[in-house]
């Protein structure tokens, strides 16, 4: 829990995991003003950090997560373990990144395998968006998008957010 990032508890946050290299950064990039590093390697991102963004007047806490690897908990690496670790704590929803196009060096399969695990293991609604879909859109999920040719990043976002189902506490107004 120390290597998390200090998230506020009033603030809905969406998490955004899957496999290294599907785009997990991009898409967090894009949404915010983060400059997360991106390249073309596995576990880029060796740290859990955090975004924010607004929606309907709503600041959201957007957290992205080094790679994953379909393994069993106990071969998990220190910078998988961090992706876990937000997963079980932080997490009102959850983007899950799936790369149908295989340039994240990834079976599909092994990614939906993942997908199914992170459904089944914690508590909090998961949205499937495939990324890469200009180049295939060969799985099944809740979005498309293509985050270098910005395309279907506002409508993932979209579900990511529906998918919290934050309702904000406003005080009843005087006139009541």
């Amino acid at each position: 829990l120390r290597d998390l990032p200090d998230v506020r508890p009033d603030e809905p946050a969406i998490v955004v995991a899957g496999y290294p290299n599907v785009g997990k950064s991009s898409f967090v990039n894009r949404v915010t003003r983060a400059s997360n590093e991106i390249a073309e390697y596995p576990f880029t991102t060796r740290a859990v950090q955090l975004g924010h963004f607004e929606h309907d007047r709503i600041r959201y806490q957007i957290i992205d997560t080094p790679g994953l690897l379909d393994r069993p908990a106990d071969e998990r690496n220190a910078i998988e373990r961090q992706a876990v670790s937000a997963l079980t704590h932080l997490a009102d929803a959850v983007l899950f990144v799936v790369d149908a196009s295989g340039d994240c060096g990834y079976p599909v399969d092994s990614q939906l395998e993942l997908r199914g695990e992170v459904e089944r293991l914690f508590d909090a609604p998961v949205v499937t968006v495939c990324n890469k879909a200009d180049r295939s859109r060969d799985v099944d999920a809740d979005a498309y998008m293509s985050v270098t040719e910005d395309e279907g990043v506002d409508d993932a976002l979209e579900r990511a957010v529906l998918a919290v189902g934050h309702e904000p506490d406003i005080p009843p107004s005087r006139r009541d």
